[in-house]
């Protein structure tokens, strides 16, 4: 799930303005302009259409998690996941793809299995601000490996550009939410990247002794930090429970869930 992260520092909206015009050549950002007679492969049209629902859910979650913990990052990579949205949508536009979103709710998905991983993502975020960092990272790693695969199955140079883009930015969002789960005593480990490749991007390992927690479930040393009771009922956590098996259920459905969604 997939993205992420403005996202905030990523200046990534294509004008898309008028055929004649995207045609004389690259706009001032250097994107390629979008092609008189864009044809595009199955597999194509159903990234582009992914990545528009993957940034909502992203979206989404953020602008949920925002409301239950004073952490100021949700809110700002939420305003940059809107962001990613505009600039998939722009690629909705430009190639004639049919858009997902027909619903701008929060929370609403044509994608079954996006909607029930909002469900998923918002419940372990909802156990406590460790866990709702947690579920940061975990969707902004997540982003980065579906990005990596769409670059690496497309050759148009439009969609390249505008998937770099949020590729950077989900990387910074990525190192963002690293540093907040460090600074909070804990050490994310990664579920869907290597732990060679996500150290990669947000630097240095952690020095030994670190530690590290799953998603919903402490790992060691680390535990999950207190909630308020009403907060853990809206999961259907029991005040003095933590399942052990949030993070499976999570990740089977990030890992499992159909990306064959051509529209």
């Amino acid at each position: 799930m997939k993205t992420h992260p403005a996202l905030w520092l990523v200046g990534c909206v294509i004008g898309v303005v008028g055929v004649a015009a995207m045609a004389a050549g690259p706009n001032a950002d250097g994107v390629p302009a979008c092609p008189l007679d864009p044809q595009l492969t199955v597999e194509e049209e159903a990234d582009i259409a992914y990545m528009r629902e993957e940034e909502k859910l992203a979206r989404d979650v953020y602008l949920t998690l925002e409301t239950m913990w004073p952490v100021q990052a949700f809110s700002n990579i939420a305003t940059a996941e809107q962001n990613h949205m505009d600039a998939v949508y722009n690629l909705i536009d430009c190639y004639g793809v049919i858009d997902p979103v027909v619903d701008d709710t929060v929370g609403v998905f044509t994608d079954p299995d996006l909607a029930q991983l909002y469900l998923d993502l918002t419940a372990a975020g909802a156990l406590s601000e460790l866990d709702a960092l947690m579920v940061g990272a975990l969707i902004e790693e997540t982003d980065v490996a579906d990005l990596r695969a769409a670059i690496a199955q497309t050759d148009q140079q439009m969609i390249i550009a505008v998937y770099e883009n949020l590729l950077s930015g989900s990387m910074n969002h990525l190192r963002a939410f690293d540093r907040l789960i460090g600074q909070r005593g804990a050490t994310y480990t990664p579920v869907v990247l290597t732990q060679e490749d996500y150290d990669a991007i947000v630097g240095d390992p952690p020095a030994q002794g670190g530690k590290r927690h799953r998603l919903g479930r402490p790992v060691d040393t680390v535990a999950v930090g207190e909630a308020a009771p009403q907060t853990r009922e809206r999961a259907g956590v029991p005040p003095d429970e933590i399942p052990n098996d949030d993070a499976d259920a999570v990740q089977r459905r990030l890992q499992d869930r159909d990306r064959d969604c051509t529209p």
